[in-house]
């Protein structure tokens, strides 16, 4: 069996530091004896490969050279000057990451959680949900929630509302703040919310008109955003199209949400870019699951597309519980 390495190696005469090809590119090793060389390889010298799996791990680590640490410091300075100074966290634990739970998580340990939250200094803390207690039981208890809640201070505390009933009952309850939630997913909305994207759009219309009138401030989800589990693929065009409606209805701030998680920088960027053509800018947040550990990579891609078109944003991530550890290190 024949095993090819493509890679760089160091020159072993007189250890210059310099990275140079090495020659031809591409060595042979058989399956016995692999290389076994005494040249000077990343720094390590009489360095004896015996294995695939050694030649393997070498042809991934980085040049320990002074060039190559110049490099590095050069290119984190380049990648971080691409960023905003500045990002702004929404915590929605309380209730995205409570609502699928299946044991009943206690009133006064989801009061405890929230007041635990907004004393770390998250600004924004996303309470409950005035849904029906029929679909969602985790969340039946939203009224005391936000009774408990109601003289806690430094941060603010929206609900989500599914339509102009919801919406009632959380102003009824103290809500100061809400968030109504659309899909960019046809299938999704129907098995979701039972209802079209359009007639989805018809309901949160009224919501918004209906807190216009108290000065209620409004904000938008939209669901599935780059993929769907009943759809698949999701056209960045029907994304914003819906983020359309949401901002002339009135919504202040649009989460564009990766509901499964299966978005990488290749799927959200161009969302983005279709977002953006259709939005302000300064009017979007994202909101990523690590399914299969591709949110830090998203946040980082729509914080380098959103700062490149605006220098001034300051990006929302939304988060759901024990991810704000992970974006925060």
């Amino acid at each position: 069996m024949i095993w090819h390495l493509q890679t760089l190696f160091l020159k072993g005469v007189n250890d210059t530091r310099e990275a140079v090809p090495w020659s031809g590119q591409t060595r042979r090793m058989y399956q016995r004896g692999f290389l076994n060389h005494s040249r000077t390889i990343w720094g390590c010298s009489s360095l004896e490969i015996d294995n695939v799996h050694d030649a393997l791990r070498l042809s991934s680590r980085h040049f320990s050279t002074y060039y190559n640490e110049k490099f590095r410091r050069e290119s984190t300075n380049k990648l971080f000057s691409s960023i905003p100074e500045y990002v702004k966290i929404v915590e929605v634990g309380p209730r995205d990451g409570l609502q699928n739970e299946k044991d009943i998580v206690p009133t006064a340990v989801k009061v405890e959680l929230i007041k635990m939250l907004a004393s770390s200094g998250l600004p924004v803390v996303e309470a409950t949900s005035f849904v029906s207690p029929k679909w969602v039981p985790q969340l039946a208890d939203a009224k005391d929630v936000m009774e408990a809640i109601k003289d806690c201070r430094g941060a603010r505390f929206p609900v989500l509302t599914p339509n102009l009933k919801g919406f009632e009952a959380a102003i009824a309850a103290g809500a100061k703040e809400v968030a109504v939630f659309a899909s960019a997913s046809e299938g999704f909305s129907k098995s979701n919310i039972n209802c079209s994207i359009e007639d989805s759009l018809v309901r949160y219309h009224e919501v918004a008109l209906y807190a216009s009138k108290l000065s209620i401030p409004v904000r938008g989800y939209i669901s599935c955003v780059v993929g769907c589990p009943v759809e698949g693929v999701v056209s960045p065009s029907k994304v914003a199209y819906v983020a359309k409606k949401l901002c002339d209805m009135g919504c202040y701030e649009i989460s564009l949400g990766d509901t499964i998680g299966v978005g990488t920088p290749g799927t959200v960027i161009p969302m983005l870019e279709a977002v953006i053509d259709a939005v302000p800018i300064e009017k979007l947040a994202v909101h990523f699951h690590d399914t299969y550990g591709q949110a830090l990579s998203n946040i980082l891609a729509s914080l380098q597309v959103t700062s490149l078109l605006s220098p001034l944003l300051m990006l929302k991530a939304k988060c759901c519980p024990c991810f704000i550890q992970l974006l925060c290190y």
